[in-house]
């Protein structure tokens, strides 16, 4: 018996010291890049443990439930029936924990890159690149010394030229900022001034015509931009009326937060806020010439 599980015990510390597949692959990942290499030995390690977690672990037996009942009866929680309720819970935790964090390490791998720091070092090229909050795009033109206004599209475009050292020619305003702005009352037959804004007290005429919800979509902040003093408010509304039930109206890419969300939606329509937010996730953290544009 004993010589029996000695050489057991032999041919085991030789198995165990054998490089498996999963060996193979770190190496290889590593042999490209050290942060690969990293995010494949956690995804190893990710789902190693995951695996060790048996479902009969989390789903007991009758019987093992029962005396855990009883137990949990005799320690001052009398009636307590939460086992099978709890346990299925944590076991759908424990499968989505490991699908999303399996997910984000391939995402790493297959991209193979990070994304860089925002300094003086880095090009127009690259800058555009990577997806950036506003906010962060706003503070490194401060520091550089450049102007914040504008859209996020336009704050990106200065950067990237002042990053790559050529000119850029700045977006001109269509709109005067002394124009004349209503102020009501207003009436169907009121005159749209030139350079008229969608404005809080237009905003609530429309209201007052079509209800809630209102907004001014597309549609109508095209109307707006492009009135030269000669339309009225029932133009305005006229144009309301005819660009409604359109269908599933397109949605700018500046807003691509929102654009993502209806694709994701579109292509998972069962899916659960957590899931379309760590989906997001990882789709920023793709250059976009890897991730493409939605």
């Amino acid at each position: 018996m004993i010589t029996q599980l000695l050489g057991f015990a032999g041919v085991e510390r030789r198995l165990v010291a054998t490089p498996g597949p999963d060996f193979a692959v770190v190496v290889s990942k590593a042999i490209s890049s050290r942060r690969a290499g990293l995010a494949t030995s956690l995804g190893v390690g990710v789902g190693q443990s995951y695996s060790s977690v048996s479902e009969s672990d989390l789903h007991p037996s009758p019987g093992r439930r029962g005396s855990e009942l009883r137990s949990t009866s005799a320690a001052g929680a009398p009636g307590c029936m939460c086992g099978r309720a709890d346990n299925d819970r944590l076991w759908r935790c424990a499968r989505r924990w490991s699908r999303v964090t399996l997910g984000r390490v391939g995402a790493m791998i297959s991209s193979n890159q990070e994304r860089p720091q925002l300094s003086r070092e880095l090009t127009g090229k690259e800058l555009l690149r990577w997806y950036w909050l506003k906010d962060e795009l706003a503070d490194f033109a401060r520091s550089l010394g450049l102007r914040t206004g504008g859209g996020k599209q336009v704050l990106a475009l200065r950067l990237a030229a002042a990053l790559d050292g050529v000119p850029f020619a700045e977006p001109v305003s269509k709109r005067s900022g002394s124009a004349r702005q209503l102020s009501g009352p207003l009436a169907a037959s009121t005159v749209i001034p030139r350079g008229q804004r969608c404005s809080q007290v237009v905003r609530a005429w429309f209201v007052e015509q079509v209800g809630q919800p209102f907004g001014f979509d597309g549609e109508m902040r095209a109307f707006f931009a492009k009135t030269d003093g000669t339309q009225t408010l029932q133009d305005a509304l006229d144009c309301y009326y005819a660009t409604r039930g359109q269908g599933q109206k397109a949605i700018d890419p500046q807003f691509e937060y929102n654009r993502f969300t209806r694709a994701w939606h579109e292509e998972h329509p069962d899916s659960s806020r957590e899931e379309l937010l760590d989906a997001w996730r990882d789709y920023r953290c793709c250059p976009v010439d890897e991730r493409g544009r939605i």
